[in-house]
């Protein structure tokens, strides 16, 4: 499958529906490939436009999916044709049905100390023959590094979803897809395990429909509010680009 990248401010987005995306990425996985996946938001997309060490983490990817609504807008307002958002938790739960089909092992790692395997408890009940070989929370301090990495590799695990939050969970991706010869996959899902756990929850579909889940989640925990802001600087660039744009066409 043709894996159509988009630049949107220098992120070299995969625009692929998430089928499109999952069948992307279990050819990869076929072939024997490690394939580092992250999920980019608005948020992360105004922290790249910052700081360009972080935009650089973020284009080490083999694939970046932009997930939400906000990109798309971006896009939109910048002139990039961007067809498709892929949310990664819905990405990721087609991972887990393909690593359940395929009998691959599946290491889960970040959240609170618990989360991880409640996660695992409950998503045994959904995908009975998934193999999950091993859990870990994501609070460990850069002296565990080497010992988590040996862990995840004692565990022969071949995907390895993350969900600690932006920066660090991509940074680790790296460590782990670099030094742990049997994964297939290192995926990148911020608080997937929280709403996997049933620690926390998605918006009901009718919001997700009209693109309102970042609303929703504003609602649920106000103090996303601050993380949320600074992001809305993103929009108004883009915003004062399409006017810009708009008001030199009609000065012609």
């Amino acid at each position: 499958m043709y894996e159509k990248k988009v630049n949107l401010l220098g992120l070299e987005l995969t625009d692929l529906s998430v089928a499109e995306s999952c069948a992307a990425i279990e050819k990869r996985m076929i072939k024997g490939e490690c394939t580092v996946v992250f999920t980019p938001n608005i948020e992360m997309l105004e922290a790249a436009c910052k700081r360009e060490a972080l935009r650089r983490v973020l284009c080490r990817a083999d694939m970046l999916l932009p997930d939400g609504v906000g990109l798309k807008l971006v896009a939109r307002l910048l002139g990039v044709s961007l067809k498709n958002i892929a949310p990664g938790i819905e990405v990721g739960e087609e991972i887990l049905k393909i690593s359940e089909r395929r009998g691959y092992r599946v290491f889960l790692l970040g959240a609170d100390v618990d989360v991880a395997r409640l996660a695992k408890q409950r998503l045994k009940k959904i995908y009975p023959r998934l193999k999950v070989c091993g859990t870990y929370h994501g609070f460990f301090k850069n002296d565990d590094i080497e010992r988590l990495c040996d862990m995840i590799s004692g565990s022969r695990a071949e995907v390895l979803l993350v969900c600690m939050g932006f920066p660090k969970q991509e940074r680790f991706a790296f460590k782990c897809a670099e030094r742990i010869s049997s994964l297939k996959l290192v995926m990148c899902l911020g608080g997937a395990l929280d709403v996997w756990s049933g620690t926390k929850h998605r918006a009901p579909q009718i919001l997700r429909d009209v693109h309102l889940e970042w609303l929703y989640r504003i609602a649920c925990e106000p103090k996303r509010l601050n993380r949320f802001l600074p992001s809305l600087t993103v929009l108004l660039k883009a915003v004062s680009y399409r006017a810009e744009k708009i008001l030199s066409k009609e000065l012609r």
